[in-house]
């Protein structure tokens, strides 16, 4: 990460941008995130979260908070995770966008919760949700859901059927940023087992 051009990113950012997707803060965060800057990205994402709150804009917050979540989750902060899970699913009805991210997301916090039942249910919501759809996010956080889950039972055909779509989708890039390829070491366990 060039941390000048963060800096002047940061520096030059329009607190006015109602998109919050568009806000140079937001992607700071997301960047200390998919480093392991925990200590950066927390404070960043909790203080866009209540910027979007103050202003009544929950309905624009699903992304930045299944992103607050994954940071809780990473960090064993399961309760938390689920909490703020839950709140992502709520926005994304509310404004109608991210709803099959929120409940893909939700999949992975119910598989490391244990909950195979919740899981599952929320596996086969977030695929009629995306319907036809290219989106690498759901694909990803559905395929690390599978992983995990089928993966905690030895069910390594279920790991590498469940992966299938994740890895087809990337096939047809020639570099993929390694921060979407979170599954592939689950993929290439059930590969190698198989």
């Amino acid at each position: 990460i060039d941390e000048a051009r963060l800096a002047r990113a940061l520096e030059l950012e329009d607190e006015t941008i109602r998109w919050v997707e568009a806000r140079p803060t937001l992607v700071a965060a997301f960047l200390a995130l998919y480093v392991g800057r925990v200590d950066r990205a927390r404070p960043m994402l909790e203080s866009l979260r209540r910027e979007l709150a103050d202003r009544g804009q929950e309905a624009e917050s699903p992304l930045l908070t299944l992103h607050l979540a994954w940071l809780e989750l990473a960090v064993g902060e399961l309760p938390r995770a689920r909490e703020l899970s839950d709140e992502a699913l709520g926005f994304a009805a509310l404004g109608g966008m991210w709803s099959a991210h929120a409940i893909a997301f939700g999949a992975i916090v119910d598989a490391f919760a244990g909950d195979t039942d919740r899981c599952r249910e929320r596996l086969a919501a977030a695929a009629a949700a995306v319907g036809d759809q290219d989106n690498c996010l759901v694909f990803e956080w559905s395929a690390i859901a599978v992983a995990l889950l089928d993966g905690a039972f030895g069910d390594m055909e279920a790991v590498d059927a469940g992966t299938e779509t994740v890895g087809a989708f990337y096939e047809q890039f020639e570099l993929v940023d390694p921060v979407h390829l979170s599954w592939l070491p689950e993929k290439i366990e059930a590969l190698v087992t198989l």
